[in-house]
């Protein structure tokens, strides 16, 4: 960001911000451009989510199931993505920055996503022209995803990580994993 000027707050939106040159790199995160101003969405909830999201990994761990959390959380969000801290209804903004600065194209190429959650990441990688598997450890979340993007052709598959179908071990010319790993 080369210049950036703070306008005020924005009637409980978030700061607005004065869009200046190069300001709107600054868009990292949800934001809305409302007369001439990024307006940065401030979810005050999120700190709560998180939190939530903390207590049922370590319910879990004290169970022994170090990835039940996952479906426990995507069960206690029956169907309202704002629950669920990192599920925006939008691919990954770096993800979709990088693609696009690199001119990714599928090409009918096949391409796998790691942890997928709701599928955003699959339908914009399925978008960009590839055929597109995309997996995660949650049976209600593939079932969400399934629901959300049925009219493509990804294929959803409940899979876990550390477990992967055989058929699926060099299969793919390209693999996408995005804050899987990292949290694991």
């Amino acid at each position: 960001v080369r210049h950036l000027a703070l306008v005020g707050r924005h009637a409980g939106r978030g700061v607005a911000l004065d869009m200046l040159d190069g300001a709107e790199a600054l868009l990292d995160r949800k934001a809305d451009v409302l007369g001439g101003h990024i307006v940065l969405v401030v979810d005050e909830s999120l700190d709560e989510k998180r939190a939530r999201v903390k207590e049922l990994a370590a319910e879990y761990a004290t169970r022994g199931d170090a990835f039940g959390w996952f479906e426990a959380l995507y069960k206690e969000a029956n169907g309202d993505n704002e629950v669920i801290p990192w599920a925006d209804l939008e691919p990954n903004v770096y993800f979709r920055q990088w693609a696009e600065a690199s001119g990714l194209r599928g090409d009918g190429r096949t391409a796998l996503v790691v942890g997928c959650g709701l599928g955003d990441d699959a339908k914009y990688l399925h978008d960009l022209g590839f055929t597109v598997t995309a997996f995660d450890i949650s049976p209600t979340a593939i079932e969400w995803a399934k629901k959300l993007y049925g009219d493509s052709d990804i294929q959803f598959e409940v899979a876990d990580l550390f477990q992967p179908y055989r058929g699926w071990l060099g299969a793919f010319d390209f693999v996408l994993e995005i804050y899987t790993i990292q949290p694991l």
